[in-house]
């Protein structure tokens, strides 16, 4: 049975190379971090553009943006121009009938209280 101390929480019977390495993120942890400049942050979505545009050119696909008339949401849908399947929905299909069902729950469970 290795000893223990108690107040600290540190193992004496712990190597040496991990003790060193909790300190070590400790001392990564406790820098500031540095919040990105507009400039950066504008560069970045330059660059994530291009390489949606440049993955778009491979399948040709369109967005469709709609409103969802219950919810009051809008809804992204791609859909492949050749074949006119919809590849994608943001928010899926499930999340909307979910959230359709919880907003009917609400308006059952919550009619009677005012």
């Amino acid at each position: 049975m290795e000893a223990q101390n108690v107040g600290s929480g540190v193992q004496t019977g712990a190597p040496v190379e991990a003790q060193s390495k909790a300190k070590e993120l400790e001392t990564v942890t406790a820098r500031p971090v540095e919040a990105p400049s507009a400039l950066e942050k504008v560069q970045d979505l330059a660059k994530a553009v291009e390489v949606l545009n440049e993955a778009l050119s491979k399948d040709p696909v369109s967005l469709r943006f709609t409103v969802d008339e219950t919810l009051n949401r809008p809804v992204i849908t791609v859909v492949s121009e050749k074949t006119g399947e919809v590849i994608h929905q943001l928010p899926q299909e499930d999340v909307l009938r979910a959230v359709k069902n919880i907003d009917r729950m609400r308006g059952i469970l919550f009619e009677d209280q005012i």
